[in-house]
């Protein structure tokens, strides 16, 4: 994982791309019975070699821009998928590992990434202690499945939001706002309209508007 490291003979491999439809390895299917001996959480491969485990490495040289810094963002790593788990360095610090193959894992990166060039570098794993969760009537087919990317957000923001409607015209917004440990201003609150499909941004056509104080989990509107 150190930056210094020499990988110029290294051969590439595209992400999103499995290993084994990129002449890698060899896919797998199982039905009902698990690749590896059912010993959670090691992996003991069912194979001639118990300690068969396919693992790749990849590294990835990326540029930040000033910008960021000076308007002192938050910075986050964001891994679509990988199969079957993973961990990650950025400048050889470790920032953490996954072990969910289909679900996207995110790393908060300010304080370690800088300005200018910066080197990802991710090991990947084809089983962990997470296959036991996942390995049913399926083929195994390793690597980083979806998109990785680094992005920005200021220090408050919407981390993530969830819209419930109802028949009988109720609806719930639930929101997650992000402050990274620092308070909300006095009496924040989250704006919200509501427009048909189509018509977003259209004040004429727009259903109804309200503000839901951040302190609160309800408003009638």
């Amino acid at each position: 994982p150190e930056p210094s490291f020499d990988d110029a003979a290294w051969g590439e491999m595209p992400v999103p791309g499995n290993w084994e439809l990129n002449g890698h390895g060899y896919p797998i299917y199982t039905n009902v019975i698990y690749n590896f001996h059912s010993d959670p959480p090691w992996i003991r491969y069912r194979g001639k070699d118990p300690d068969y485990n396919p693992t790749g490495a990849y590294r990835r040289s990326f540029d930040v821009p000033q910008e960021w810094s000076d308007q002192g963002l938050e910075v986050y790593l964001h891994i679509g998928a990988v199969c079957c788990g993973c961990r990650a360095w950025l400048n050889g610090t470790e920032l953490g590992f996954s072990t969910d193959s289909k679900l996207p894992t995110e790393f908060r990166l300010t304080g370690k990434v800088t300005p200018g060039r910066n080197v990802l570098a991710m090991e990947v794993l084809c089983w962990t202690a997470g296959a036991y969760l996942e390995d049913q009537d399926m083929w195994w087919l390793a690597g980083i499945t979806r998109d990785v990317y680094a992005y920005a957000r200021p220090t408050q923001h919407i981390r993530d939001v969830q819209v419930r409607a109802f028949a009988d015209g109720l609806l719930e917004v639930d929101a997650e706002l992000a402050t990274a440990g620092s308070a909300l201003p006095a009496g924040a609150s989250l704006h919200c309209e509501l427009y048909p499909r189509g018509q977003e941004g259209d004040a004429a056509a727009r259903v109804v508007a309200f503000d839901l104080p951040a302190a609160a989990r309800t408003a009638e509107v």
